[in-house]
């Protein structure tokens, strides 16, 4: 039975026709157990179990496998399983692109890699994508493009507001995974279960796990759909498209005093009830949308003595980003350098430039910025 789950998703806060699905469901699935000497294999798929809600009280000698380590690579497509069975298809789809063979497996595993679903860790790459890539000849966010349901979009729209910054690296503990999934109050199960976050480390003696968003494909695509349902209000649309020009010009020419233009741009066209009262609130939209454009970016990077706000990696260049709320963008700078938030990157080859950028609570936008070249 697969997509069982699917009708429940449909009515999440719809309290009467949840209800009225619960017994039609519980009619379903209670004779099955009465029925145990004539079935040799039931196997049930879904989202989510759908735990505490009396579907299966019933039917209680299920073995559920969501997170069993013996069956954490049953839906997906191996490293090994690529780089053996696939290998032609690898091959053929280099061919397409004009790339090396290595080039076009980095980037598959950069794309759509990055899941798992046991705390053995073993590496799974999405296979509708994968599969998708080598049957059109070239990458895009094929999963994330179909598999968006209107019930996730629906619960960040009724929870507080969720900010990117808040998923990529929390720690959930393992209890979290049996609460019910129209509990509004803690999405992070319900992501994990729809596919938006994996799990990227278990810790055994805190039985707590470690989840993240698994790969390019979905930070960009869950960035953008933050946006899009959460963060954005109606009328931003043509800010947007300015910042996103702004970004590529940006990364072709590496040209910041135009870049920082164009985040004024953007900011400026938020409405004032919409606005934050904290660096926060500008740092979230800000990490959100350049994910969502595709940046190589991470945030709160750790450094031996803090974190930094956004590190902004660019073909000509790393930018160490440091934002303040009503305070000095040369402030900005003495953090970068007093917690040495640039100095992880002396290897990289790139060079490295200090960014302070100071938000004003009275003008909601940019009102001082300064850049530095970081010396080793």
């Amino acid at each position: 039975m697969d997509e069982y789950d699917s009708y429940l998703l449909h009515c999440i806060g719809d309290k009467e026709l949840e209800s009225a699905i619960r017994t039609e469901f519980s009619n379903l699935f209670s004779p099955l157990k009465s029925l145990d000497d004539h079935l040799q294999f039931v196997f049930i798929t879904g989202i989510s179990k759908f735990s505490q809600m009396g579907i299966f009280s019933t039917l209680n000698n299920l073995n559920n496998i969501s997170m069993a380590p013996d069956y954490d690579a049953l839906c997906g497509i191996t490293e090994e399983e690529l780089s053996t069975q696939l290998q032609l298809d690898i091959k053929l789809l280099a061919g397409r692109l004009g790339q090396t063979y290595d080039e076009t497996f980095a980037n598959l595993k950069q794309m759509y890699d990055g899941y798992h679903f046991s705390r053995h860790m073993t590496d799974i790459y999405n296979p509708f994508s994968l599969l998708n890539a080598f049957s059109k000849g070239e990458f895009s966010d094929y999963w994330f493009d179909s598999a968006t349901p209107s019930s996730v979009i629906n619960m960040l729209a009724q929870i507080p507001p969720i900010e990117l910054t808040d998923i990529d690296g929390v720690v959930c503990p393992a209890e979290d995974f049996d609460v019910p999934f129209d509990s509004y109050s803690n999405p992070l199960p319900v992501l994990y279960q729809s596919g938006y976050l994996t799990i990227k480390d278990y810790r055994l003696i805190r039985n707590s796990y470690t989840l993240g968003l698994p790969n390019s494909e979905v930070r960009r695509g869950f960035a953008n759909s933050l946006y899009r349902y959460v963060v954005a209000v109606k009328g931003l649309d043509t800010n947007k498209n300015v910042f996103l020009q702004a970004y590529y010009d940006f990364f072709e020419s590496d040209d910041l005093p135009a870049f920082i233009e164009a985040i004024k741009v953007f900011f400026a066209g938020i409405p004032y009830y919409l606005e934050g009262k904290d660096e926060r609130h500008y740092h979230a939209i800000l990490y959100t949308l350049l994910t969502a454009f595709g940046a190589d970016i991470s945030a709160e990077e750790p450094s031996a003595k803090g974190r930094a706000d956004i590190i902004l990696k660019m073909p000509k260049g790393i930018y160490v980003i440091e934002i303040k709320y009503d305070d000095t963008a040369d402030n900005a700078i003495k953090q970068i350098d007093q917690r040495g938030y640039a100095d992880k990157y002396r290897l990289d080859g790139r060079p490295v430039t200090k960014v302070g950028i100071s938000f004003s609570s009275k003008e909601r936008n940019i009102t001082e910025w300064k850049k530095m070249p970081h010396q080793f």
